[in-house]
């Protein structure tokens, strides 16, 4: 195992590490649209048209699939140099959120992978959810501390069953984190920062048909107070040197240290 962060990487090792390249090729740096199965990239730092304060409407997914994240009414809000000079956008706990109706995109029934990079002081959050909230429950959610009994801890949940990071590891110091989760082969396992929590198996999920919320859980509950600056979904189960490569990414652009899997 080993840890990344700015502090003990120059940018130059970084980019010929993620690269893969071994040094050809002009030293390359990784980009998550780099791995196969990406469904869903939201990058706060590419919002663009939006003013430092101003209502975030609309989300806009960099996979090119076009799964873009809004909201009408009760919309979250840009703001700059948050984190690492870097922007995010800023949930305010009391009715911000967004959502996209349901898509064949996140019908994820076999393998997924889920990175969120966020900061909260809510010990009960929604991260990312699409699971339908009357019987049969069918579909996935990736949240803190709900129906957790380790309040601050990282919960992965699927049609009725939650796994959780049982080690009561808090997510909810006020500085941001990398929270990320594989879910392979039918057993999740939940990461902080790249340490891997407590794993948990024997899970099956059915394809919800309802709607994804992002910085809620399922039928849009569970709202927080919570800053996120980017969002990766890929459906497939990455393997380690996949997971380095994305949270070396992450731990790169926000200063926040990735302990190498």
């Amino acid at each position: 195992l080993g840890v990344f962060s700015r502090k003990n990487h120059n940018l130059r090792q970084f980019s010929l590490l993620l690269s893969g390249n071994g040094g050809s090729g002009g030293g390359r740096v990784f980009s998550p649209t780099d791995l196969s199965a990406l469904v869903l990239w939201l990058d706060a730092s590419r919002i663009l048209s939006i003013a430092d304060g101003g209502a975030v409407a609309t989300w806009s997914d960099l996979s090119g699939l076009g799964n873009d994240f809004t909201e009408g009414t009760n919309n979250p809000s840009y703001q700059t140099g948050i984190i690492n000079g870097q922007p995010v956008v800023r949930f305010d706990g009391t009715n911000d959120i967004l959502s996209r109706a349901d898509d064949a995109d996140f019908g994820l029934t076999g393998d997924f992978t889920i990175f969120v990079v966020f900061q909260t002081t809510a010990q009960t959050v929604g991260l990312i959810s699409h699971y339908n909230t009357g019987a049969p429950y069918n579909g996935w959610s990736f949240s803190i501390g709900i129906n957790n009994p380790t309040l601050g801890a990282l919960q992965c949940w699927t049609n009725g069953n939650a796994a959780w990071a049982s080690d009561g590891t808090d997510f909810t110091d006020a500085n941001f984190h990398i929270a990320s989760m594989t879910m392979i082969s039918g057993t999740f396992q939940p990461y902080r920062d790249g340490t891997a929590a407590t794993s948990d198996a024997g899970h099956s999920v059915a394809d919800s048909t309802n709607v994804i919320y992002l910085g809620a859980d399922g039928g849009g509950t569970s709202l927080a107070a919570i800053d996120i600056a980017e969002v990766i979904v890929y459906s497939d189960g990455k393997l380690a040197a996949n997971l380095n490569q994305i949270g070396q990414y992450i731990a790169s652009k926000y200063a926040i240290t990735w302990n190498v899997i």
